[in-house]
């Protein structure tokens, strides 16, 4: 085992690619999206089929989508890091990025008027992760801290092995649901664990490797038009048959092998984009997991959405379609910002700090 991971450890790191890096940006905007769509209160007549109705169904398909990219990105990148224990400065430093979002805007929510001093709302941003303020960012800091140990694991199987322990992932977490409509040992760590492993698969691997950037591209769009058309079906349907609307999103979902596949084939076709390396796109990309913190949380998610931006009043008129690109871009760009500060006025400090430690 020790040769193993001395050889694993020797190995040149991949450097960071400014495509995998956009692929990240670009995944970050259709989550933010799909939030416009999700929490911004939307009620629409299922009697008729309208244009701001499919709207925000093309808004919807990025979510679930981008989620998975993200954590591809995390996959392809930590498949080779075997460090164990793992890099406590990291984890730290992730670990306070979540603790001052969670801080933060548990006071911000009082002068806004969504404050709340109950005991499970102090515990929430006082201890975030425990009690998953951000779902995503529970899961995702689990399988962080646990990523080296999972990669022994990993790269400890060949391509056959490797192979079919993805398959039977796939069908616990993706057929076995989407056959029986059931949550078969379906959760959140699965998924991000499911995505993760694909992602190492690739790195170690490959994919196709003959295949082109225009081959990839194809295939996604094929795997994204039958998302859409299903999710368009049911809308029509539910013109008749009112139960049809509420499944309207059902192949968007997480398990979806519909989302799998069209996060795998984007993956891949960003891959086959070689865009050099680009220290503007490092930079936005790593302001990233503060945009999610930032937009997503619980307490002012209906400040954000609702009151401020008003969103769900646009449900009736084409005027949702340039309002949500408005609305999105300037949350995005406004929480990149916010996040950069961060970096520069806590986080860099207390890298240096670490950097002192290290080398004193």
């Amino acid at each position: 085992m020790s040769s193993t991971k001395q050889q694993i450890q020797g190995e040149n790191k991949k450097v960071r690619e400014s495509n995998i890096e956009f692929l990240r940006i670009v995944a970050m905007l259709l989550i933010v999206g799909c939030h416009f769509a999700t929490h911004g209160g939307f009620s629409f007549d299922s009697s008729s089929v309208t244009v701001p109705r499919i709207w925000w169904h093309i808004l919807e398909l990025g979510g679930n989508f981008g989620t998975d990219l993200f954590v591809m990105i995390s996959g392809y990148f930590l498949i080779k890091d075997v460090s164990i224990p793992p890099k406590m400065n990291k984890i730290i430093l992730f670990w306070l990025q979540i603790i001052f979002y969670s801080v933060i805007l548990f006071f911000l929510a009082f002068p806004l008027g969504y404050g709340d001093s109950s005991l499970k709302n102090i515990l929430m941003s006082v201890l975030p992760i425990s009690y998953s303020a951000w779902w995503f960012a529970s899961a995702y800091f689990v399988l962080y801290l646990l990523h080296p140990y999972i990669n022994l694991a990993l790269n400890a199987m060949d391509k056959k092995q490797y192979g079919i322990f993805l398959l039977v992932l796939i069908i616990i977490w993706s057929i076995i649901p989407l056959l029986t409509t059931s949550d078969f040992q379906s959760n959140n760590l699965i998924e991000l664990f499911l995505m993760y492993a694909i992602a190492g698969y690739i790195r170690k691997f490959g994919l196709f490797e003959k295949a082109s950037a225009i081959t990839w591209a194809g295939l996604w769009i094929v795997f994204t038009i039958l998302a859409f058309l299903s999710s368009l079906i049911l809308l029509i349907i539910g013109t008749k048959i009112s139960v049809a609307s509420s499944h309207s999103t059902y192949f968007y979902t997480r398990t979806c092998i519909l989302t799998i596949a069209r996060a795998v084939t984007f993956f891949m076709l960003f891959l086959k984009i070689d865009i050099g390396r680009n220290n503007i796109i490092n930079k936005i990309s790593s302001a990233m997991f503060g945009v999610y913190l930032l937009h997503d949380s619980k307490l002012l998610r209906k400040f954000l959405w609702l009151d401020f931006f008003d969103v769900s009043s646009y449900k009736d008129t084409l005027k949702i379609i340039p309002y949500s690109i408005f609305v999105v871009g300037i949350v995005f760009v406004s929480c990149i910002l916010i996040e950069f500060l961060r970096q520069l006025c806590i986080e860099t400090p207390i890298k240096k700090l670490f950097y002192r430690k290290s080398s004193g």
